[in-house]
C-alpha cells in the first residue's frame, strides 16, 4: 500500500529564496499529513504504507506515479462532498481510461 501526497507550490522564480522556503514548507506539510494518515492506517489495519511525496500538479504527479510504478494495481480516490462535485482528481480519473482499476470512495 502506498500513500501519495502532492506538495503544490507557487512559482516565484524572481525570488528564489522565497520559492525555496515555500517548497520546504509544502514538503513539511505533506510529510505531516502523510505521517498522520499512515499512523491511522497502521492503528486500524496493522499496515505500514509506503509514503510518497511528489511536487507539482496533483493530477500530473498521480498519472506519472501510476505509469512508472508497475506494483500499483488499483487506485483509490476519495470523493469530495462539496456542491461543486466530487473533486478534480475524481472527475479526471473517472472520465479517462486508466491502465489500472479506479475505486472511488464516497465522501461523508
Amino acid at each position: 500500500m502506498s500513500l501519495l501526497c502532492v506538495a503544490e507550490h507557487a512559482d516565484f522564480q524572481q525570488w528564489k529564496g522565497v520559492e525555496e522556503i515555500m517548497k520546504d514548507e509544502a514538503h513539511r506539510d505533506a510529510e505531516n499529513l502523510l505521517y498522520e494518515a499512515a499512523k491511522t492506517i497502521n492503528e486500524l489495519a496493522g499496515i505500514s504504507p509506503e509514503l510518497l511525496i511528489e511536487h507539482g500538479s496533483p493530477a500530473e504527479c498521480l498519472f506519472d506515479l501510476v505509469r512508472r510504478d508497475k506494483d500499483i494495481s488499483i487506485l483509490v480516490l476519495a470523493a469530495g462532498t462539496a456542491k461543486e462535485g466530487p473533486g478534480p482528481l475524481v472527475s479526471l480519473f473517472a472520465s479517462t481510461v486508466q491502465p489500472i482499476p479506479v475505486t472511488i470512495v464516497p465522501g461523508i
